[in-house]
């Protein structure tokens, strides 16, 4: 991979017993900001659905600051604040979600 500039990679891993045909899925999704519904740029935050089997997480990882204290980042359906925080889909977790790092 040749880029110029930021470059993002993100690898993912999924387990399964031997014979298991559980399907992985991973969409490299848009993030929005909440409070201004504009296009948050990739060198800025970056976020993925993940589907495994019964599992569907939205995952969001920030690269830099992106926002001031009274907005939040909008992706997949979630919504949250901070810099890495994985929203469990499944469980019906579409707000806050669990944040791994402020």
């Amino acid at each position: 991979m040749n880029k110029t500039g930021f470059a993002g990679a993100f690898a993912v891993f999924a387990f399964a017993e031997a014979g298991d045909n559980e399907r992985l899925s991973v969409e490299k999704l848009p993030v929005t900001s909440r409070f201004t519904s504009k296009l948050v740029a990739d060198d800025v935050i970056e976020a993925l659905s993940i589907q495994f089997g019964n599992l569907d997480y939205v995952l969001v990882i920030a690269h830099r600051e992106y926002s001031c204290p009274t907005d939040m980042f909008s992706a997949g359906g979630c919504a949250g604040f901070g810099n890495a925080v994985i929203f469990d889909r499944a469980s019906n977790e579409h707000q806050i979600g669990t944040v791994l790092l402020y």
